[in-house]
């Protein structure tokens, strides 16, 4: 197991209450089974809770964001050079 704590100014905090309470609200606890069900999870059905909601929220981010975010073009180089470095003479030419 892993705990999770975090402290948040208000503001922020209530961003991420509002996406949980949001996830709890699409995805909360499943609708009751008849009472003919005798499976343990009948007995015992587990509930949408907070952790659900933040691992949703997590999960949402991460289907939508780019495999790379960093913002950088990972392919690319980039080499500066002096003009006076890439003249003949200093590679031993005529020019």
């Amino acid at each position: 197991m892993v705990r999770v704590d975090a402290c948040l100014p208000v503001e922020e905090a209530a961003i991420l209450v509002a996406a949980m309470t949001a996830a709890t609200d699409q995805f909360g606890a499943p609708p009751d089974k008849p009472a003919s069900t005798t499976t343990a999870e009948s007995v015992n059905p587990r509930t949408y809770n907070n952790a659900d909601a933040l691992l949703d929220v997590a999960r949402v981010f991460l289907d939508a964001a780019l495999e790379d975010r960093s913002g950088e073009d990972r392919t690319m180089v980039v080499v500066h050079v002096a003009a006076d470095s890439l003249s003949r003479r200093r590679f031993g030419g005529t020019g």
